[in-house]
């Protein structure tokens, strides 16, 4: 299989699963767009989460003042990624409510319909490079993702992606998270980031799997 230069597509995405540590989405962009030899700076990036990963993703992350997503552009030059609120995207129960959590054998297919279809979404489109990063989120939701991905007639690079930590400690967001940042909750309360979070080894971005 001939692999193509991410440079080649003028829409690249990064989709990733993820649930209540939306560091995960920081962290994978790190590694690709910075830390990787090969990098892939996404032109868009999307998130599919239950109720609660979702707001945890919304507080942390977008925030206009505090975003770790918006420090760690700010902080390596990574310009002209769309990331709007609109782009997390939470999975819902049968009456159209929030998925709180994946709890049930219930809740289970209502996330496996919408990761699979939502992925099939992004596959039909040729024109298109997809990363998947299934770091994040119940084992279930990576699995439902990377499924898609294998019985998607899709003629481009797919690539799954497992972001590696040496220490499953996610008070960084990024390599250089702000020293004194507080990772806020959803009820309100925050809890501090680690300043020691600067010296964590970075995460590293385990070698591809690539489907045919």
């Amino acid at each position: 299989m001939v692999e193509m230069k991410s440079a080649n597509y003028s829409r690249r995405v990064l989709l990733l699963v993820t649930g209540l540590t939306p560091q995960v989405v920081t962290e994978t962009l790190y590694a690709l767009a910075v830390q990787s030899q090969e990098k892939f700076i996404p032109t868009e990036i999307h998130v599919i989460s239950t109720g609660e990963g979702a707001e945890r993703a919304r507080l942390s992350l977008l925030d206009p003042s505090i975003g770790q997503f918006y420090a760690l552009c700010k902080d390596y030059g990574l310009h002209d990624i769309a990331f709007p609120l609109e782009n997390i995207h939470v999975i819902e129960d049968t009456f159209g409510n929030p998925l709180s959590d994946i709890r049930t054998p219930e809740d289970n297919l209502r996330a496996a319909d919408y990761i699979v279809d939502f992925v099939r979404n992004f596959c039909s489109d040729t024109s298109l490079m997809l990363h998947v990063s299934i770091a994040g989120g119940r084992k279930s939701m990576g699995f439902f993702a990377g499924y898609a991905l294998s019985e998607a007639v899709w003629q481009n690079i797919r690539r799954i992606l497992q972001v590696l930590f040496s220490s499953w400690r996610f008070e960084s967001y990024f390599r250089q998270c702000l020293a004194g940042f507080r990772s806020p909750l959803i009820n309100g309360e925050s809890y501090p980031a680690r300043r020691t979070c600067v010296r964590l080894p970075t995460a590293s971005v385990k070698q591809p799997i690539y489907l045919r």
